[in-house]
């Protein structure tokens, strides 16, 4: 079975224009502007959202199975709007956006543009303000990537621990089972310049520097070079890069298939010794209350020493907000009170100082019975992000009847450890105090390469999804884009190199077209129960006939239909019966027969051959199910078929029988 659903909403963002909303556009763009020096670029990326309600009742129903070998998988498709000089190789990635935004009104070529809505630089236009977070790096969106990362905090600059100037330094890393060596030299040619040998995996050469942190610094480079996997970077976390601080060595595991990281090990060929600081994470307090129905107004909820009060009408104007008293809007309903609640704490952080932000969890509407949930979270690591919370207040529950705000709070912890060139390959520790990476698992990205010519995007973004329906992450949509980093930092990446690869469009759900951006559901929906029916043998198949049963020549968009499917020989032989031979009901091979849904005026594949097309059987014959939801209505539709018997073997056929069958898809 192939489902098909529509987008709720899409933009582009433009780099160019840091408030330039676009989110009428007809065209989606996934843009790189490279200019003829290669000095100044310029790109943007593109925002999709879907609508999963109707998905996830379908997994609860048991419609759409999700686990087992007929677990259904989820593809984006966009569709070709005659990208631009486009490179011969490249790719691009899909990822899920991890904060709220505002589709918008406006359109690239507005003059003057419009700023409401998102962009690159806000999340949900200029007047309301909200950047892209983390507001000191973010432009263009930020999303979850779920892949390892981990630091290294090397000392620098101190007396007898300057790891890193002497030649021969190592940082061994293991990377899936394999293990890298990244070796310094300081070794100089007979004209004074360093020479640095000839990289040959698993061995990579490179600079010393005169200090730690440009040690640092070119080990991050050939790291990134060497092309393995993992995506390094130096930051000097104190003083100057010169002097006596602390410089950090960042890892991101960068490709797909980078598992994860084990066995990382660092060592010093010289006399000089390297501090390493390790720094155990902590962890972030948190909790939940609920707000039951009622009046609010003038009622109060205090967290850590801030008065939080409901009030009725405009809070603007009339009251003095303060450090120790905030004012809240009391709104039409429990969930309206309770997202007013949850943009305070969010937006008056710089007044009331506590380190906590707030998200609305769910609510359940029901007269007196209702009832909103707020999840509070520390901002901050530590025992000091666990705060109290009280209430007069009936209507307001902490947690497990504790008069708790937030707690589950611990405080980083850190330590150091010393190695020597005469000791040996000692461990060099990640921040999170282990030898490793941390975080991890099945990264949430999808990714499609293309291949010397423009084609339309189907990706596999089942992982994406699957955390959405999980509840593992928000659904905020996907971002669509080239490789690259959260403010465009990384510059090894596709974005923020000087390749030219030209400029990808496709039709966004504005489009006048048939080519809306849609979300893909397949899964094997296929039954077999012939009950007292035979089978076409590999002979009758040679010479066979497909037509259809009840086919009707129009059908409404929101139908579910079945299509009934007979397969016959050609010729059947004569034999003794009331039935005539040709009406004689007979099934096609099991687990070997398919259909196709096509355009009926462009052949363009609508459902392709595969697992979520094979045909099915009952006691009546073979069918197969179309839910129409999501077809384009006043559109004609054609159905092909493919058969195979005896894969393998000397006997094997793979037929296909186009034999003009067609239906409209009606408003």
């Amino acid at each position: 079975m192939h489902y098909f659903t529509f987008a709720d909403k899409d933009a582009t963002l433009y780099e160019n224009s840091s408030s330039l909303n676009s989110g009428l556009d007809e065209i989606l763009e996934v843009r790189k502007d490279v200019s003829d020096t290669g000095a100044f670029k310029e790109v943007s990326r593109t925002l999709i959202k879907f609508d999963l309600t109707y998905i996830s009742q379908s997994i609860v129903s048991r419609l759409i199975p999700d686990s087992g070998s007929k677990a259904a998988r989820f593809y984006l498709n966009l569709f070709d709007a005659h990208p631009t000089s486009l490179a011969a190789s490249q790719s691009l990635f899909a990822y899920p956006v991890s904060q709220s935004w505002v589709m918008g009104e406006g359109r690239s070529y507005d003059n003057p543009i419009t700023k409401e809505g998102c962009s690159w630089n806000f999340s949900k236009g200029i007047n309301d303000g909200t950047l892209w977070t983390p507001e000191l790096t973010a432009s263009g969106a930020t999303w979850y990537q779920n892949t390892p990362s981990g630091s290294v905090v090397f000392t620098s600059g101190s007396t007898g621990n300057s790891f890193g100037t002497g030649s021969n330094d190592e940082f061994r890393l293991t990377v899936a089972g394999t293990q890298y060596n990244f070796i310094a030299t300081a070794s100089k040619a007979e004209d004074g310049t360093i020479s640095i040998p000839t990289d040959s995996t698993p061995n990579f050469f490179f600079s010393t520097g005169s200090n730690t942190a440009e040690f640092t610094d070119n080990l991050a480079s050939e790291i990134n070079n060497a092309d393995i996997g993992i995506t390094a970077s130096m930051s000097s976390i104190s003083s100057s890069l010169g002097g006596v601080g602390t410089v950090r060595l960042h890892m991101t595991a960068s490709s797909i298939t980078t598992a994860g990281l084990t066995d990382i090990s660092s060592v010093t060929g010289s006399t000089a010794g390297f501090t390493t600081e390790i720094t155990s994470a902590g962890t972030f307090a948190s909790g939940t209350f609920s707000i039951t129905a009622g009046d609010y107004n003038e009622e109060e909820i205090t967290i850590g020493s801030v008065d939080f009060v409901f009030v009725s009408g405009s809070t603007s104007g009339i009251f003095d907000n303060s450090s120790t008293e905030i004012f809240v809007l009391s709104g039409s309903s429990t969930g309206s009170s309770l997202e007013n609640l949850r943009d305070t704490i969010n937006n008056s952080g710089s007044l009331h100082g506590l380190p906590i932000s707030a998200s609305v969890s769910g609510s359940n509407s029901g007269a007196s019975s209702e009832f909103s949930v707020l999840i509070l979270s520390g901002s901050q690591s530590g025992s000091d992000a666990n705060l109290s919370a009280a209430s007069s207040s009936i209507l307001f529950t902490f947690g497990t009847d504790i008069a708790k705000a937030l707690e589950g709070g611990t405080a980083a912890n850190v330590s150091t450890t010393t190695g020597y060139g005469s000791t040996g390959f000692s461990s060099a520790l990640f921040e999170n105090g282990s030898g490793s990476f941390g975080g991890g698992g099945v990264p949430y990205e999808a990714s499609q390469s293309f291949n010397q010519k423009s084609e339309d995007v189907r990706m596999d973004v089942t992982g994406i999804v699957r955390a959405w329906l999980s509840e593992s992450i928000d659904n905020e949509g996907f971002i669509v884009k080239r490789r690259g980093n959260v403010g465009n930092t990384d510059k090894f990446s596709d974005e923020n190199n000087t390749q030219r690869l030209g400029n990808f469009s496709f039709f966004s759900s504005d489009t006048n077209t048939k080519y809306p951006p849609t979300l893909e559901v397949v899964w094997d929906d296929s039954k077999w129960n012939a009950g007292s029916l035979s089978a076409l043998t590999s002979a009758n198949l040679e010479d066979s006939v497909l037509y259809m049963k009840g086919l009707r020549p129009e059908y409404k968009q929101e139908s579910k239909v079945r299509f009934r499917v007979v397969g016959r020989e050609r010729f059947p032989e004569k034999t003794f019966s009331t039935t005539p031979a040709n009406l004689t009901v007979k099934t096609l091979p099991p687990s070997s027969s398919f259909y196709s849904i096509l355009d009926a005026e462009t052949d363009e594949v609508v459902v392709p051959y595969g697992s979520g097309s094979q045909i099915s059987c009952d006691s009546s014959g073979n069918y197969f199910s179309l839910d129409l939801n999501g077809y384009q209505p006043e559109r004609y539709y054609k159905i092909e078929y493919r058969i195979q018997s005896g894969s393998g073997t000397t006997d094997e056929l793979d037929q296909y029988y186009d034999e003009g069958f067609t239906f409209k898809v009606t408003l």
